[in-house]
């Protein structure tokens, strides 16, 4: 099996190129500017891409690259659109010409927050131009004829990038403090908990839409907590309201997804567990 991968140079293309090395698969990285040896392309432009798809061999075509930035999403509505949704369209029109399957990663953030624990069919309804793109992009994807699986995950984060994880950790290291909202519920997710299920769904070829996420909701709050804990750390973390801190995009108060799904195929772990990683 090979894979090529968008965004490779992100906290997801990372541990993929990591996960799927390992396992003996072909990697091929793939992201806006050349590093290593990673190809230099960018996923609006469609002679880039065309180019890709003709000289390059590969399986799988797992589009991790996103604009994420979720409040420059509201200025940059335009640059948000051409990445999060027209360049899914672009590159399932040329997996399906080239016979390739595309995998795309989405996020929880196609949902209002007003219920939690969502399933995948439970009814959308983003709150912030971030998630309405990245809905777009899900639903240019499903109107292609291409064979695909769409992921929505959640609070992405690795060990070695800057990440919510990683700052809570290193101002505690430092015996800061730091206020985290307790009434924002999500379901964190490492990239290595995320990898591997994409690794096991493409490998098995479970076509369709999972949600793909750590197993356990919490609170920012509690994800503060629990980190302490874990790793002995100082510091203080002060409970506050996600409406102190005036963010520019609206954010989803209950993001939480239902993950019994995606469980039937490959395990999903607890957010303690997935802290082993460092």
């Amino acid at each position: 099996m090979k894979y090529c991968v968008s965004g490779s140079s992100g906290q997801l293309g990372d541990a993929m190129r990591l996960m799927i090395e390992s396992e003996g698969h072909g990697f091929v990285g793939i992201d806006l500017d050349s590093m290593g040896m990673d190809l230099a392309v960018d996923v609006t432009n469609t002679k880039q891409l065309e180019n890709l798809f003709e000289k390059t061999t590969f399986d799988w075509f797992i589009h991790a690259a996103a604009y994420t930035n979720v409040d420059a999403c509201e200025e940059n509505k335009l640059l948000a659109e051409k990445v999060n949704a027209e360049s899914v369209d672009k590159i399932a029109k040329l997996c399906a010409r080239h016979n390739r399957k595309l995998c795309l990663i989405s996020t929880d953030y196609v949902f209002d927050g007003e219920v939690g624990n969502y399933r995948e069919d439970a009814t959308t309804n983003p709150l912030q131009h971030y998630g309405l793109t990245k809905l777009r992009g899900e639903e240019k994807l499903v109107r292609t004829d291409v064979e695909h699986i769409i992921l929505r995950t959640s609070v992405l984060w690795s060990k070695t990038k800057h990440n919510f994880v990683t700052w809570v950790k290193a101002e505690l290291s430092n015996g800061k403090t730091i206020k985290l909202a307790e009434d924002q519920i999500v379901c964190p997710t490492s990239t290595e908990t995320l990898g591997g299920m994409i690794l096991s769904l493409t490998s098995q070829n479970r076509l369709g839409l999972f949600n793909a996420t750590g197993s356990t909701p919490h609170s920012r709050f509690e994800m503060g907590k629990i980190i302490q804990k874990k790793f002995n750390l100082g510091g203080e973390i002060i409970p506050c309201s996600i409406r102190d801190f005036n963010f520019a995009a609206a954010r989803p108060q209950n993001s939480s997804l239902d993950v019994s799904k995606i469980s039937q195929y490959v395990r999903s772990v607890s957010f303690e567990e997935s802290l082993n990683v460092f």
